[in-house]
């Protein structure tokens, strides 16, 4: 489980992480990373495609970093037991029964949202 920092003005995700975890390493070898959200309150689902880069530039950790990390975190943002992932996302799947985002047939598959060179478009 992690927190993510969202950025709506551009859709970037950012993630803090320990950089000797596993998905660290698999990152490295595939960039391409799926996020899933949910809300359970709202039976509902965000699917969330894009590309993800690991962030190593300590400005950068600490102006994304959030102050219960500590915990996990030790050292804090500067530490060497912290990066970040940046999640471009490319791609969005939605799922919303409480709202009625269920396309029909009877919600069977997702609302997409697709971006293309400057715009997120509904499919």
């Amino acid at each position: 489980m992690v927190q993510p920092i969202v950025h709506f003005d551009t859709f970037e995700i950012w993630l803090g992480t320990n950089p000797f975890l596993r998905k660290i390493r698999e990152i490295e070898k595939n960039p391409n990373v799926t996020l899933a959200f949910s809300l359970e309150k709202e039976h509902a689902n965000l699917i969330i495609y894009g590309r993800a880069s690991i962030v190593h530039d300590v400005p950068e950790r600490k102006k994304h970093w959030i102050g219960s990390w500590l915990l996990f975190f030790p050292n804090g943002p500067g530490g060497d037991d912290f990066v970040l992932i940046r999640v471009e996302p490319s791609k969005m799947e939605l799922m919303n029964f409480k709202k009625n985002i269920v396309p029909e047939p009877f919600g069977l598959k997702p609302v997409k949202i697709i971006k293309d060179a400057e715009n997120w478009q509904i499919q």
